[in-house]
């Protein structure tokens, strides 16, 4: 059992860092009972989070109370933890059952920002459609992470460069940025607190996971419909929606693209400390 004890955990929500391991290099100590799922996607819609952690001290279970405070879930292995997610604290409870306190919160990335951001500009005939996407990024209130870079290169479909009788954006900004987004042929979504901007063909300028029976895949991958291909790996926070993975296998090989992913874990259970994704050939 092991690899229960080598499992490392940690949340940061606001100011507090919740450690599921004693000591950040002690395997030998039995962690906190945590587990979480972690769901991210290319979907517009914000990506979720939901973590639950017995027996927090006081001090921590009125910590996660605090609703809106921004959250970062990391996890791994003892000298190998990646980030999983970041947002915004959305929910919140503690129960006890029997003797354990039982603390449960949810979290999305930046769907505060989804939900509430509106915009209310005009732009006159000429500007460009690099200028308006820059505009309604920022007005929606998120990091503009890869957004300026594809919006400067312009290659728009069909030639979409400038408005030619001018443009109003008036309503909720993500509703906005998704029309003027998709008229340019392009897809976005909010992944670790940043826009990101991708074509259909493209993924993001990481360098591609291997994925192999030697390096993380657990199961056969499967191909689906549309030659959509689902696989499962040891847990990696660095498959993200938008990145390139290299799978390596028997049954399949070739290069994809991550559409979305979801992260599971159990501190407590040997087989549950997984990333599961779907992919499409490159």
């Amino acid at each position: 059992m092991a690899e229960l004890f080598n499992r490392d955990f940690s949340v940061q929500i606001g100011p507090r860092l919740i450690r599921a391991r004693p000591e950040e290099d002690d395997v030998a100590k039995p962690t906190l009972r945590v587990f979480f799922k972690i769901e991210k996607s290319l979907a517009k819609a914000p990506n979720q989070a939901e973590v639950t952690i017995y027996n927090l001290s006081d001090d921590s279970r009125s910590a996660i109370q605090e609703k809106g405070a921004f959250c970062i879930v990391e996890a791994g292995y003892v000298g190998n933890v990646s980030q999983l997610f970041t947002g915004d604290l959305t929910f919140a409870s503690t129960k006890k059952v029997g003797v354990d306190w039982i603390s449960t919160f949810q979290s999305g990335d930046g769907s505060k920002q989804y939900r509430s951001s509106r915009i209310n500009e005009s732009f006159p005939k000429g500007t460009s459609l690099a200028q308006i996407m820059k505009r309604a990024s920022t007005v929606l209130g998120v990091d503009l992470g890869n957004a300026v870079e594809k919006f400067n290169e312009g290659n728009f479909r069909k030639g979409f460069e400038a408005v030619s009788r001018g443009m109003v954006l008036q309503g909720r900004t993500s509703d906005e940025i998704e029309k003027l987004l998709k008229s340019a042929g392009f897809k976005w979504s909010i992944q670790d607190g940043a826009l990101q901007v991708l074509r259909d063909d493209e993924t993001t300028e990481d360098e591609a996971i291997v994925l192999s029976s030697g390096a993380g895949l657990v199961e056969s991958p499967e191909v689906g419909e549309k030659g959509i291909v689902t696989a499962t790996s040891l847990l990696q926070g660095r498959i993200r929606p938008g990145r390139s993975v290299n799978i390596e296998s028997r049954e399949l090989s070739g290069f994809f693209k991550v559409l979305s992913v979801t992260h599971t874990g159990d501190t407590w259970d040997a087989k549950n400390w997984i990333t599961q994704l779907e992919a499409k050939p490159l």
